[in-house]
C-alpha cells in the first residue's frame, strides 16, 4: 500500500506501533517474569487497530489519549482471560520465595527434592499451628 493511498486509520496504526511497544514494556516491568512481552505487544496492537478505526477527530481529543486506554485495556483483557486463579498465583509466589531462600542458603539452584521438602515443612508448620477440630458433639 502506498502512503498516499493509505487511510487515516492505517497511518495511525503505523505511527502508534512504537507507542504500543513502549506501553507493553512499562506494563511488563510491573508483572511476573512469566508474562511474555511479545504477547502484550500483540494484544496491544489489537487495541491500537480498534482505536484507529473507532477514533473520531470531531470529539476534540488527541488520538494518543484515546488509543492509550484501548491499548492498555486490550492488554489487561488478554491477561485476565489467560490468568490463573488467585490461589494458584499465591502458591506460585510461595514456591518462588522458597526457591529464592534455598538458593541463598545453598549458593546454587535447589533440587526439586530440596524445594519439595522446604514447601512441605512450611505447610506442616502452618497447619499444625491451627487448632484441631473437636470431634465431640
Amino acid at each position: 500500500m502506498h502512503p498516499e493511498t493509505a487511510s487515516p486509520a492505517t497511518g495511525r496504526i503505523v505511527a502508534g506501533l512504537p507507542f504500543v511497544e513502549a506501553l507493553a514494556r512499562r506494563m511488563a516491568a510491573s508483572m511476573p517474569h512469566s508474562i511474555d512481552l511479545g504477547d502484550l505487544v500483540q494484544d496491544g496492537v489489537i487495541g491500537l487497530i480498534d482505536a484507529a478505526h473507532r477514533f473520531d477527530e470531531s470529539r476534540g481529543i488527541k488520538f494518543e489519549t484515546f488509543a492509550e486506554r484501548r491499548i492498555r485495556g486490550a492488554m489487561i483483557d488478554a491477561l485476565r482471560k489467560d490468568a490463573w486463579p488467585r490461589g494458584v498465583r499465591r502458591q506460585r509466589r510461595e514456591l518462588e520465595a522458597a526457591r529464592e531462600e534455598l538458593r541463598r542458603e545453598l549458593g546454587c539452584e535447589p533440587s526439586l527434592a530440596d524445594l519439595a521438602k522446604r514447601v512441605a515443612s512450611k505447610f506442616l508448620r502452618e497447619n499444625s499451628a491451627a487448632s484441631p477440630l473437636s470431634t465431640r458433639y
